[in-house]
């Protein structure tokens, strides 16, 4: 089958699924807590005879992974608390009052192994994360109100008793500290 007439569908079956694509954003601005991730993907450029730098974001609800142009352009509607990874393309939803973030643990936690060496407190913050993850483990498959209760009374204590002395009075220099995933530590 010729690619033209593979696109051309793919076209048409896109244009045909445009309400039913309407209809999930706006059922999920409606939420009170969404998760997001991207990923890139090579994009043929035909005109310049290679690929180029795509972008997949993917939404998510109640902590189920499913799939999904721009954030900003997804969301504008949404309030609420939204659960990324540490990209930079996240931190202007942080600037609203309407969008809370919330950063992934495991891409903080590789933010302080990245300095660990050079911060010594890099090494009690992943001690501290590491004993999140034992809380976790322990409440997995509960209801969601025993989780968060159990998370309001151990791993807020845990967090809350030593977030100071995550926090160094000024950051050591290092080569990348402009980086989203050191920005996301901070």
């Amino acid at each position: 089958m010729d690619r033209s007439t593979l696109a051309d569908w793919v076209g048409r079956a896109a244009w045909w699924l445009t309400p039913l694509h309407d209809h999930l954003l706006t059922d999920l601005e409606r939420s009170p807590r969404l998760f997001a991730d991207e990923t890139t993907v090579p994009v043929l450029d035909p005109g310049r005879r290679r690929t180029k730098t795509g972008q997949l974001w993917t939404y998510a609800r109640d902590d189920r992974p499913w799939g999904g142009i721009d954030p900003a352009e997804h969301l504008r509607g949404f309030t609420g608390v939204l659960h990324v990874d540490s990209c930079a393309g996240y931190f202007a939803f942080g600037q609203s009052n309407q969008v809370r973030l919330a950063f992934c643990r495991a891409h903080v936690r590789r933010g302080f192994y990245e300095v660990v060496a050079s911060r010594p407190v890099a090494a009690e913050v992943l001690v501290r994360i590491a004993q999140l993850y034992a809380i976790e483990q322990e409440i997995l498959g509960q209801v969601p109100d025993e989780r968060r209760a159990a998370r309001q009374q151990r791993s807020a204590l845990l967090v809350g008793a030593s977030a100071g002395s995550w926090r160094p009075a000024s950051p050591a220099p290092t080569a990348r500290v402009s980086s989203p995933r050191r920005s996301a530590t901070r």
